[in-house]
């Protein structure tokens, strides 16, 4: 399974397990939502749940809702 990062157009970034990609949807697995905290000290990324109170870990998204996707391919097993 690759990994994609998705910058969605309400300004939320996730990074997931993708399982598909059609022309209508990327449909995502275990997605997390990316936060950023800016310190004196410097920047701090914490990821957490995307829907953090459901049981469900597989998620269509319409692509008319991402600005963009990064898709990683995984060379390894």
């Amino acid at each position: 399974m690759n990994i994609v990062y998705l910058k969605l157009v309400n300004g939320e970034n996730l990074i997931s397990y993708v399982e598909t990609i059609d022309d209508e949807y990327v449909h995502v697995c275990k997605p997390l939502q990316i936060h950023t905290i800016n310190t004196e000290e410097g920047a701090l990324i914490r990821t957490t749940k995307w829907i953090p109170f459901t049981k469900e870990s597989d998620f269509p998204i319409k692509v008319n809702n991402i600005l963009f996707v990064l898709l990683f391919r995984l060379l390894y097993k």
